[in-house]
């Protein structure tokens, strides 16, 4: 029994269907790999925010900053095994931040003749300073940067050239 040949036109039939199965198949892939990617990065982050939470809630005190890459003491366990924060697409890094928050005080007694209406006297306001800790991921792709924006877009985190910051503070309100 003959072998039928293959023609030219089958040829190219053949490389047809496998050229639009890869041009179909290639955005799925791309999809997945990047959805991996931003799972992956969130997985880091909340890992990070926990063991800094952790560190807080134990010593009284935010974990001490360190360099992108690079995981503070404190912080190593986060990462069983592993205490880089560097990944293939982004590296993370922790930091301390100070705050300052104004809150009204009591007017110093004297400021104001006898005859002045209270109401006309402007507050007299305080600067409170405050720690907080944040999680940094700098990263090149900004397609990643803008998932964590939008993952954790009900707190307060921020997106500066290519570094993503999300800003944690304690639990109980009060930082020293």
């Amino acid at each position: 029994m003959k072998m039928p040949r293959l023609t030219h036109g089958d040829a190219a039939l053949v490389v047809s269907v496998v050229l639009l199965s890869a041009a179909l198949l290639t955005p799925m892939i791309r999809a997945r790999t990047f959805q991996r990617l931003t799972l992956t990065a969130a997985a880091d982050v909340e890992g990070v925010r926990a063991a800094a939470l952790d560190a807080y809630e134990t010593t009284g005190r935010w974990p001490a900053s360190s360099p992108a890459g690079i995981a503070p003491e404190a912080l190593a366990g986060a990462f069983p095994g592993d205490s880089s924060f560097v990944r293939p697409q982004y590296r993370l890094e922790w930091t301390g931040l100070q705050v300052v928050d104004y809150v009204e005080a009591e007017p110093p007694i004297g400021d104001a003749p006898e005859d002045t209406p209270p109401d006309t006297v402007p507050p007299t306001l305080q600067p409170v300073v405050d720690r907080v800790g944040a999680v940094l991921v700098h990263s090149t792709d900004p397609h990643l940067l803008s998932d964590l924006l939008g993952r954790f877009g009900s707190e307060v985190s921020y997106v500066r050239d290519s570094t993503w910051t999300l800003v944690v503070t304690d639990t109980a309100g009060v930082s020293p």
